[in-house]
């Protein structure tokens, strides 16, 4: 099945099936959880994502999640803009 999603002023296509293959059943998606938490904190890296027990990547490729810094730059200067606010100074 193709899902249509809306991006910017086009659109792009996706297939639903292909990530029904990284779902899990509710005990494997616990389990995962229960290592965690019995994990010493200098085991694990913060921030990160964690699948099957391993740090995983954030983004799934060509679904659109991934960015870049100059993309949110972007993204936050327009909503200042349209908010009426004062331009954000940009933090490295």
């Amino acid at each position: 099945m193709l899902k249509k999603c809306m991006f910017g002023n086009g659109f792009f296509l996706y297939r639903m099936d292909s990530f029904q293959t990284a779902l899990r059943t509710q005990d494997e998606g616990a389990d995962t959880i229960v290592w965690l938490a019995l994990q010493a904190n200098s085991k694990l890296q913060s921030g990160a994502l964690y699948f099957d027990r391993k740090i995983a990547s954030k983004h799934l490729a060509g679904a659109g999640t991934e960015y870049t810094p100059d993309l949110v730059s972007t993204v936050v200067s327009k909503v200042h803009t349209l908010c009426g606010l004062p331009p954000k100074t940009r933090v490295n």
